[in-house]
């Protein structure tokens, strides 16, 4: 009996000692990114993030010293950039498999020039090249199978399963489900593929994934919100990978679960300005999670890959070559950025000012989602305004979105902003919309629902004349506005003539260089008082707003940042203080380099007149090096006519 509980005892031993054993608990890294739009230049801001040939080296770098890891991009891997010009994304797809992604995701970007361009550039990618790397494995499951080419279908599965080989023995088996952007926006573009529900898209997938795998997680262009309700929906998804609402979750948002362990979403903001780390333990038996995470900034301490950096040097070559010397000719200087940091928002107002005067239009609109990045303080070139809005390109034309004139009566042009101001949100929004050649005078009228908010609008001017009713306006429009236009007359019948709509054949963003050269001075630069806000949307009231563009950075050797900037009132009538116990203030908050936070707090005068304007300037301790970044932001305190204000926004400065 002993000599049996011995051998009995030996042979645990040795099983547990095995290679094959399997240890309780799993450990791996999910390495991921998204929205990464073709940028592969680091930004032009005070951060300096981003570049693929910095992040091909970091990625190198984390991945030697992990053992069991997989690399995932949320998608929008493609539109969204200058570079994605050269042949509409195979320059992307070739570029995620140099940097070595295991899966990616099919984003609504990576549609938008229609699914022939996309099976193309899927087709041709998936080619072996003598010197560049083949497309890594693109997903989607909510796609409609049967408008797919036999040809490309294989190029696109639904999901993937990858096999890790554990450090601690074993294997782990994932099961990679991908979603696509499930939005009635972006049908149109795709067409005649449809996408369809993930719920419908999971209930058929995962049956199939339930023996094969051992653990399943989402890779979604969906957005956190939709990705949260997905994982309540689905317990057996342990988390996801989330991507095209351009969220930065600094820590992975736990999703908690009725008789499931729970779930994560991560998220990595935009661009690859940082790559996301995420460690995880998992229990074998419960799948319960436990995790270790960390946002890895792609800066200007990693040295470029030189391959990467001679890749993307030929592509801008190749640029040059169709578009001509973009990006070196110099356009401008400024010391503020153009961009959408404010409620009425700075680069949509340069746009609209740029394609009126480009065509003589009485008016302009633009949308400014259609408008992807910004102009950062320095020089601007060709490159950064096309860079800024690059979309989208039009393969059978080779040119970005043009210029169109719209004919309106002032009947019209009345109708649309009546529908705008209408609501409160599309009030608070009204960043969305940039204008030029009109001016909009409107009360907010609010209740305490929402579904009965009114604003009245009791003033509507163009170039100085109130709007006559009979008369018909030359509106001028971007490819993306007049997009816009059409789903709006799709909603209401009869309301914009788009059908009238005559294509100038300008491309929008050379009109913005043609603009942007006239306004700079003798020395090559563009003040902030040239590039106005808060004169296109006024309030019947008062409104207090600070602009980005008018905050102004000093360093100084002897150790201290001196921000300057203004507050104005952009309504019609005085702001006066209502609380005589708690006057209003604007807090300044200064991040500095060693993460310590510094507040200065001012005191706003308690009366500021219709366009009065009270300049304030605070200075905060500069730590070691002079050009690390420092987070700059400001919040207005016991204020309540701030409707322009954004509540709080922030800047990066050197």
């Amino acid at each position: 009996m002993a000599s049996h509980l011995r051998f009995k005892s030996l042979l645990l031993l040795f099983v547990a000692l095995s290679p094959f054993a399997q240890a309780e608990e799993v450990q791996f890294t999910l390495f991921h990114t998204n929205d990464i739009h073709s940028h592969f230049r680091a930004e032009k801001d005070a951060r300096r993030l981003g570049g693929t040939a910095r992040l091909k080296t970091l990625i190198d770098r984390e991945r030697s010293q992990t053992s069991a890891s997989l690399l995932l991009d949320g998608g929008d891997f493609s539109e969204g950039s200058i570079y994605h010009l050269h042949n509409f994304g195979e320059d992307a797809l070739r570029m995620m498999g140099h940097l070595g992604y295991d899966a990616v995701v099919l984003g609504n970007h990576d549609w938008l020039n229609g699914p022939e361009v996309l099976w193309n550039v899927l087709a041709s990618a998936s080619r072996p090249s003598a010197e560049l790397a083949m497309a890594p494995p693109i997903i989607s499951a909510n796609i409609s199978r049967d408008r797919i080419p036999t040809a490309v279908s294989g190029l696109l599965p639904p999901y993937l399963i990858k096999t890790l080989e554990l450090p601690n023995g074993g294997t782990w088996r994932i099961g990679i489900v991908g979603l696509s952007t499930y939005q009635f926006i972006y049908d149109e573009y795709f067409k005649p593929v449809k996408i369809e529900s993930p719920i419908d898209a999971l209930q058929r997938v995962l049956p199939l994934l339930r023996d094969q795998t051992d653990w399943i997680i989402l890779l979604s262009h969906n957005g956190v919100q939709q990705d949260r309700a997905l994982l309540q929906r689905f317990p057996e998804i342990a988390g996801a990978i989330s991507a095209h609402d351009h969220q930065r979750l600094a820590q992975p948002e736990r999703v908690t679960r009725d008789g499931a362990p729970d779930a994560f979403i991560v998220e990595a903001g935009c661009w690859g300005r940082e790559l996301g780390k995420l460690r995880l333990t998992v229990e074998r038996a419960t799948k319960a999670l436990r995790w270790n995470y960390e946002l890895l900034p792609v800066n200007e301490e990693i040295a470029e890959n030189p391959a990467t950096a001679q890749w993307i040097r030929r592509i801008e070559g190749q640029l040059e070559r169709r578009l001509g010397q973009v990006f070196s000719q110099e356009v401008a200087r400024t010391s503020f950025s153009i961009d959408h940091a404010d409620t009425e928002s700075l680069a949509a107002n340069v746009v609209a000012d740029s394609i009126r005067a480009g065509t003589g239009a009485d008016l302009a609109l633009e949308y400014s989602a259609f408008i992807y990045g910004k102009l950062d303080e320095g020089v601007i070139t060709s490159a950064d305004v096309l860079h800024m809005m690059p979309g989208i390109f039009q393969t059978d034309t080779g040119q970005a979105w043009t210029t169109h004139l719209v004919p309106m009566t002032g009947r019209n042009l009345r109708g649309i902003f009546t529908a705008l101001f209408a609501h409160r949100q599309l009030l608070k929004s009204l960043g969305i919309l940039g204008a030029s050649g009109i001016e909009v005078e409107y009360e907010p009228r609010w209740s305490s629902s929402a579904e009965q908010d009114v604003s009245v609008i009791h003033q509507i001017r163009v170039q100085g004349l109130p709007l006559e009713n009979t008369r018909v306006y030359r509106l001028a429009v971007s490819g993306g506005m007049l997009r816009t236009l059409q789903w709006i007359s799709q909603l209401f019948p009869g309301l914009v003539p788009v059908q009238q709509a005559q294509n100038t054949g300008l491309e929008s963003w050379r009109l913005v260089v043609r603009y942007l050269s006239g306004k700079r001075n003798s020395a090559g630069e563009i003040s902030p008082a040239q590039l106005t806000q808060g004169d296109r949307f006024r309030i019947r009231g008062a409104d207090l707003v600070s602009y980005r563009r008018e905050v102004q950075f000093t360093r100084s050797r002897e150790g201290t940042l001196e921000v300057r900037g203004s507050l104005r009132n952009v309504g019609t009538l005085p702001w006066i203080a209502s609380d005589e116990t708690q006057p209003g203030t604007l807090a300044v908050t200064a991040t500095l380099p060693s993460g310590a936070v510094v507040i200065r707090r001012i005191e706003i005068p308690r009366i500021l007149r219709s366009n009065e304007v009270w300049e304030w300037t605070v200075s905060f301790p500069v730590e070691r090096d002079l050009m690390a970044p420092t987070l700059v932001a400001l919040e207005l305190q016991n204020v309540a006519d701030a409707l322009q204000w954004n509540n709080r926004w922030n800047v990066w400065t050197r």
